[in-house]
């Protein structure tokens, strides 16, 4: 798309994703019209209204109107579409991903699609799932079942004997940890059956507002939020679900977060009295002792959104994305800074930063921005303006 057809518009959108410290890809939108640049252009075109959802191993997924995907590869051929498709979002699609299946709900079904072909590979029918080493785990009416990604078959069926519905799955270790409780409602019991032997190992009864957060090598982490701007974290061995430590934080905790060795990370609203600002903290927890490693300030005023944690590879450096700017962490002592900021840029009108997943080589993306600027930047420029901004 040429720059000079771009001065017709008023307004323009360009999507800018870096790839990697040295590349990048951008999606620019000019009403019915958008194409994708990777350095130079790639030529994916996009129709109406028609996003980039993830970039995973060569694979564009696009995500199109009323509910439909497209799996296209790099030389722009379309290979696979999925209507009433319910695409994992961000934080989710590595539990729907075992490449080179991917696990979609659409039309009441899950539907497994092999990325490289676009063919589908089975269905099941629809309910909490989690996929582990190639096993795809799908929780039904009274039962788990362990399913192969690759060719839908089931290897062995553990029955539940619950009389909530599960809510959730998480698979770590040998063991396969629900969540349960009235539907929907929050979740009230955790229990976890070891796999080899399919037997139940524990259960327990959380109490309602209880949510398990991650599972950390052979911690079980959950948070319950204790009034408005409070919360208490706790661990529990995965074995056995006894309780090993709970650590009260002056915060109420946000959906994001991130595990880096033994430390969880994650980030916090609360409200400062004296200043009479919200403000968004920063915190590290060791996950086996729930000691408070460092807890640092990121920003005043978050506006109701939350900043996201993103790994920029394997490392002690992480990213923190709110919509403002991005924030890099050493992870070891809380130490930021902030390495990215849209006040940088007065040319934009506005600003808000976005995120399209990528899976596979040569890195994790670092999201993506969406930017509004009185003429359309050239891919060159672009390059100009936001990959010399990210010195990783």
């Amino acid at each position: 798309m040429m720059a000079a057809e771009a001065q017709d518009f008023e307004e323009r959108v360009v999507t800018v994703t870096p790839w990697g410290a040295s590349d990048f890809v951008v999606q620019t939108s000019q009403q019915h019209a958008k194409a994708v640049f990777s350095g130079t252009p790639l030529g994916i075109p996009l129709g109406a209204g028609e996003q980039i959802a993830a970039w995973v191993r060569g694979k564009v997924i696009v995500r199109a109107p009323s509910s439909e995907i497209h799996i296209a590869d790099e030389e722009t051929r379309v290979v696979s579409r999925l209507r009433g498709c319910v695409f994992p979002d961000v934080d989710s699609l590595r539990r729907h991903l075992s490449f080179p299946i991917l696990v979609c709900e659409a039309n009441s079904f899950l539907h497994a699609l092999d990325l490289r072909t676009g063919i589908e590979k089975w269905r099941a029918p629809l309910g909490p799932l989690a996929i582990d080493a190639g096993y795809v785990y799908l929780a039904t009416k009274g039962s788990i079942r362990e399913i192969s990604a690759a060719s839908g078959r089931t290897r062995r069926t553990v029955e539940t004997a619950l009389s909530d519905s599960i809510l959730a799955l998480h698979v770590a270790n040998g063991f396969v940890i629900a969540s349960s409780g009235p539907k929907a409602r929050p979740m009230s019991r955790l229990a976890a059956w070891e796999l080899g032997r399919g037997t139940r190992s524990w259960a327990v009864s959380t109490g309602r507002g209880v949510r398990l957060l991650e599972v950390v090598h052979d911690a079980v982490i959950l948070q319950s939020r204790d009034g408005w701007h409070c919360s208490t974290v706790s661990g529990m061995q995965l074995v056995d679900g006894k309780p090993i430590w709970s650590v009260q934080i002056p915060t109420q905790i946000t959906l994001s977060h991130a595990v880096s060795g033994n430390l969880l990370l994650f980030t916090g609203i609360g409200y400062d009295p004296e200043s009479l600002v919200t403000e968004e903290t920063a915190f590290a927890i060791d996950v086996r002792t729930g000691q408070v490693l460092w807890a640092r300030l990121h920003r005043s005023d978050p506006e109701g959104d939350f900043a996201r944690w993103v790994e920029v590879e394997e490392g002690d450096r992480f990213l923190l994305w709110d919509k403002r700017s991005i924030w890099s962490v050493d992870v070891r002592t809380g130490e930021g800074r902030t390495i990215f900021d849209v006040d940088d840029f007065e040319e934009c009108r506005s600003w808000d930063l976005q995120w399209v997943p990528f899976e596979g080589p040569p890195r994790c993306s670092l999201g993506r921005a969406r930017l509004q600027f009185p003429s359309l930047p050239t891919p060159d420029e672009c390059r100009h303006m936001l990959i010399e901004k990210f010195p990783l």
